[in-house]
């Protein structure tokens, strides 16, 4: 409900739309739980219950969220972010175990207003039912912070843990004022002009560190387009593809100078995708994903057309790098002798099965994998 932990939100839906553990009914549905031994905590089956929140699942977001976000803040070395994604990852699962109900509901209820409203402000009604279910929520927003806060503390040097102090700070600050307004707004005290998405997004910017200290420039919708280009950016830079060799070597096994010759591979591709990104290359692809992101404040206007051609223009923008990021993708996967590729298409293949999936040929021929 705050920055960041608002974004971790985000990347909660859409296991938060869905039951938690197998074998419960899909919300809003009258089905009965299928039949059969009840599924393990941690198995996901797609194809019997729809998507869930298993605990690898919090632990993947949670570690998403740390690398995207609270490292805007705290800088963690890759020991700290692998446990402190785990504790995380803990905390998620039993919140969901005791208050998914209520956050799917509030969930479902944002969006189903969102497309009743069509991109409008909620009206007075809206804004009231959303506070109600909102209020109810906020003391578990804070239970999990200080849970978070206390998970941290072993993990962290003196200095981190004084930086993630001042961004509690902030972000109980960000909560408390969520909360005055969500209970003026549950006894019907609605102002004219108020949103809770552009509060929001005010809360979120307040918190960014980059904003501190210099006077906003620009409206709230153009600074938060410029924030999400830069995020884009970020998603673009080879900096992430040294997590493409620490993957590639524990799944295939590697050897020594096997993982020596994919480190090599890192550094001839992460060089060559710097030389495309040029300071010109980067104006022009922030210029377009600003555009792209500004496209929600422009209304009911018809944009389809002038979207796609942002989209195609991007595309052609980013392909060299992308390319770039193929090859090395490719030359890393190539390193694996075809007993290794064998010993890891095994690997998932008794994942598949393990979650009612089966993968055939095809399937890791589109993967990269197989025998070469």
């Amino acid at each position: 409900m705050c920055r960041g932990y608002t974004r971790l939100g985000v990347l909660l839906l859409a296991a938060v739309l869905c039951p938690w553990g197998a074998g419960q009914a899909e919300p809003g549905g009258d089905a009965a739980p299928p039949e059969g031994p009840a599924l393990p905590a941690d198995v996901m089956t797609p194809t019997r219950h729809g998507f869930c929140l298993t605990p690898d699942l919090a632990r993947i977001f949670s570690r998403r969220w740390l690398q995207e976000e609270f490292a805007r803040d705290v800088s963690l070395n890759e020991r700290q972010e692998v446990e402190l994604s785990r504790r995380m990852g803990e905390r998620i699962t039993d919140m969901m175990e005791n208050h998914g109900d209520k956050m799917c509901d509030l969930i479902e209820f944002s969006i189903e207003s969102m497309m009743q409203m069509r991109g409008r402000p909620f009206n007075t009604e809206l804004s009231q039912q959303f506070a109600e279910r909102t209020v109810e929520l906020l003391p578990v927003v804070r239970d999990f912070m200080r849970d978070f806060a206390r998970d941290a503390r072993p993990l962290l040097s003196d200095k981190q843990w004084e930086q993630l102090k001042d961004r509690l700070r902030r972000d109980f600050q960000g909560v408390d004022r969520l909360e005055g307004m969500m209970k003026r707004w549950a006894d019907g005290d609605v102002k004219e002009g108020e949103d809770i998405f552009r509060a929001l997004a005010e809360m979120e910017e307040e918190g960014d560190p980059e904003n501190r200290g210099h006077p906003p420039r620009g409206t709230l919708e153009l600074r938060r387009a410029r924030r999400r280009a830069e995020e884009d950016l970020r998603r673009l830079s080879p900096s992430s593809w040294e997590a493409y060799v620490r993957e590639a070597a524990a799944f295939f096994d590697f050897t020594a100078e096997q993982t020596a010759e994919a480190r090599q591979l890192l550094v001839t591709h992460r060089a060559q995708a710097e030389e495309l990104m040029t300071p010109s290359w980067r104006d022009r692809c922030r210029e377009n994903r600003m555009k792209y992101h500004l496209r929600w404040s422009l209304g009911r206007e018809p944009l389809a057309p002038w979207v796609y051609h942002l989209e195609q223009d991007y595309k052609e923008l980013i392909a060299p790098l992308k390319d770039v990021e193929q090859e090395f993708c490719e030359s890393l996967t190539a390193l694996a002798t075809n007993e290794q590729r064998e010993s890891g298409d095994q690997k998932l293949r008794e994942r598949a099965e393990k979650h009612g999936m089966s993968l055939d040929s095809m399937d890791l021929q589109i993967l990269g994998l197989g025998p070469r």
